[in-house]
Order: structure tokens, then C-alpha cells, then sequence
């Protein structure tokens, strides 16, 4: 069984009084089934006590705070793990990048934007919160501005029902709702460029309901690495006088944002992602179950490499 870190709770005194010694030490390594059964047994040690022993309800209470109290400690070793994978693997894939200026695939800067936060999911809040938000987001949108879905972010609840029949991309399937892409979202018809010299390595289209619909993917050599580049939920008219091999440089037009009619039926935005691992057609995988994390930040560098910082922090961001 794991060893784990498990902090000694503050709510636990006989406890802290029966180990005088482990009490002064920050955190203790110690096995969860272990550790649940040794503060059982030292917060209840004597079923002789003058006010009897505990009852099964205090009993599954205690049992209760200490599983929530467990599983809070696997969630933050969870997050500082994929941070430190997250921190160590945009270092090692900035020497990829470096030296070079990359053109806006989207005018973002010019006309302003906001960055989602879809880490709440989709059943997290009540209707009318979830209203509210999106009336608050849809302002920035009437005044022109675009907005940016995170790399690294996880979104439960978003993909699941979608996902059902695109459930296995390039190896990676499972439950998968870590975004390693970064969205980009405009009006529908709104210019898509290249951000660096290449050329297009396939494009056509993916009809299944929450995938990218029409799509894109081109070709790069950049530092003596080939990276390859997705642009998905595009429209129809962006496959037009196209064909593979074709050249592009920096800033040539690439393609327009599409509909939802045409795009895998999302709200109209870009998803851009970059990979290191050559695609076998035109696909990759935007979203990851947890299981492969830390390869897919491996493999799937964050685009904001390329596209400029465009909010702070590395992520996981998680809910």
C-alpha cells in the first residue's frame, strides 16, 4: 500500500498527547488504513472511561472527517505533483522554442480578452449562478473582446456526455477532462493564421458530436524540432485549396473560426495545440483522463510557448 504524507489534525489532542515524540515532527509517513485505525483506537483507547465508549454514529463521524481529511491530502500531493511536471516540463520545452518571434494565430491582443474558468464543471453551481456568469462573460464578448480557455485545466462534467463515441485518441482514452490546449474563443468567420513557418500536414474533418469538426494540422521544424500544430472547430470554407505539403509561413491565412453546426457543435472558438509526438492523421487529443497526465504534458507543450503569456500560473488548474 502507498505510503503517503498525512498531516496530524489539530481536532485530534489525545491523539497529539499519546505521541508526545510524533506530535513536534510536521508530517508523518505513515499508511492511511494504518493511520485511520491508530487514531481510532488512541482518540477511544479505553472502553472503560467514565462516559462509556462511543457510539457508532461518533464513531462513523470520526471515520468520516478522517476520509475527508485523507482524501484532501491526496488531492494537494496530486496538484504539487502535475505543478512540479507542469513548472518542469514548460522549462524543458522552452529551449524548443526559444529564439524565435511566433505571429498571433488570432488578433486576441489587439482586441482584447478574458480568460474562462471551466473548472467548475457543468453541474457545480445552480441555474441561476450559472446564468449569471454567463451573463457577466457574455459583456466582454458584446464589446469585441475574445477569451481563453486554459492548458491544463480540468474540466469535469464538460466531456463526458460528448466524448462518449471519440472516447480513445492516439492511446489516450479514459475519463478524460485535463484540457492541454489552449481555446481560443470569437465570432463565428473570425481569421485563423499560422504562427510559424511549415507546412500542412493533414486537415479534414471529424464528424462526431464534441469533436473538432473540421481541422487542421500543420507541420513545423523549429530549433531542429519537428512540432506539429492543431487548429480545430474551424469552418467548412477552410478546407478549401488545400493540400498536404502545402507551405505556409508565419502569418498566412490558414483558416476561419467555424459554427457550432460545423465545429463539433461547441460555441465558436479555436482550439490550438502544439505536440511533439507526430499525429497518424489529422487528430490529436485536446482533453487527457488523469491516468496520463503527466505524459500528455510531456508530449503536448503549453502553447502559451508560442502565443505569448496570456494568464498567470502553470496549472493544474483543478476545481
Amino acid at each position: 500500500e502507498e505510503m503517503v504524507p498525512v498531516y496530524l489534525p489539530q481536532t485530534y489532542p489525545v491523539v497529539r498527547q499519546k505521541f508526545q515524540m510524533w506530535a513536534q515532527l510536521p508530517m508523518l509517513e505513515v499508511k492511511p488504513r494504518l493511520l485511520l485505525l491508530l487514531l481510532l483506537v488512541f482518540t477511544f483507547p479505553h472502553s472503560s472511561r467514565s462516559d462509556g465508549p462511543p457510539s457508532l454514529d461518533e464513531l462513523e463521524r470520526k471515520c468520516q472527517t478522517l476520509r475527508a481529511e485523507l482524501e484532501a491530502v491526496e488531492r494537494l500531493k496530486t496538484s504539487v505533483r502535475h505543478e512540479d511536471s507542469a513548472r518542469c516540463g514548460r522549462e524543458e520545452h522552452a529551449s524548443i522554442f526559444e529564439g524565435h518571434e511566433y505571429y498571433p494565430v488570432m488578433p486576441y491582443r489587439e482586441r482584447g480578452y478574458f480568460v474562462r474558468d471551466f473548472t467548475g464543471g457543468e453541474t457545480s453551481t445552480t441555474m441561476l449562478l450559472r446564468v449569471r456568469r454567463w451573463i457577466g462573460q457574455m459583456f466582454p464578448v458584446l464589446q469585441g473582446k475574445m477569451d481563453i480557455g486554459r492548458y491544463n485545466e480540468m474540466r469535469p462534467a464538460m466531456y463526458e456526455r460528448l466524448l462518449q463515441s471519440v472516447d480513445r485518441v492516439q492511446g489516450f482514452d479514459g475519463l478524460r477532462n485535463i484540457h492541454v490546449g489552449i481555446d481560443i474563443g470569437a465570432a463565428v468567420g473570425t481569421p485563423i493564421r499560422s504562427f510559424f513557418d511549415g507546412r500542412v500536414y493533414k486537415f479534414g474533418f471529424n464528424p462526431s458530436p464534441g469533436d473538432y469538426g473540421h481541422v487542421i494540422v500543420t507541420e513545423h521544424n523549429i530549433n531542429g524540432h519537428r512540432v506539429w500544430a492543431l487548429y480545430g472547430h474551424l469552418s467548412a470554407k477552410s478546407m478549401s485549396r488545400l493540400y498536404e505539403g502545402k507551405e505556409v509561413r508565419a502569418g498566412d491565412l490558414l483558416a476561419f473560426v467555424g459554427g457550432s453546426d460545423e465545429n463539433g457543435g461547441w460555441p465558436p472558438h479555436l482550439h490550438f495545440q502544439l505536440s511533439l509526438q507526430q499525429p497518424t492523421t489529422h487528430d490529436m487529443p485536446g482533453v487527457v483522463a488523469k491516468k496520463d497526465h503527466d505524459e500528455a504534458l510531456r508530449l503536448f507543450p503549453d502553447p502559451q510557448l508560442v502565443l505569448g503569456r496570456l494568464y498567470p500560473g502553470d496549472g493544474p488548474f483543478l476545481p
